[in-house]
């Protein structure tokens, strides 16, 4: 009997292995990929919510009121002024960065001193 070859079932399953593990490392590419590009969207909204809050801090205390129901970011953002106290505001921020996910909220309060 002549050993100097694979069998016909040998090369089966070998290529049976290997097409399992190709298949597995390309859903693990897919999936990689799909983590990255929502991690970024995600830190995009960080973001734009920094930069709208930064701009609303150097405003007057009697200016922020008229903030209330604004957008921002191309309207996927609004602000939101409650008042707490006669001098204390709570400024919410909230973006809506992705239709499937909740929204990204910033909370801060101001005072007026």
């Amino acid at each position: 009997m002549n050993r100097k070859g694979f069998t016909l079932v040998e090369l089966l399953v070998a290529a049976s292995l290997f097409l399992v593990a190709t298949s597995a490392f390309g859903y693990l590419l897919k999936t990689g990929l799909v983590s990255i590009e929502t991690a970024s969207r995600l830190n995009q909204a960080a973001y734009e919510l920094q930069a709208k809050m930064e701009e609303i801090r150097p405003l007057p205390f009697n200016q922020l009121a008229a903030l209330n129901g604004s957008a921002f970011a191309q309207d996927r953002g609004e602000v939101s002024v409650t008042p707490v106290l006669a001098d204390l505001v709570r400024i919410k921020l909230e973006l809506e960065w992705d239709p499937k996910k909740t929204s990204l909220k910033l909370y801060t309060l101001r005072s007026k001193y």
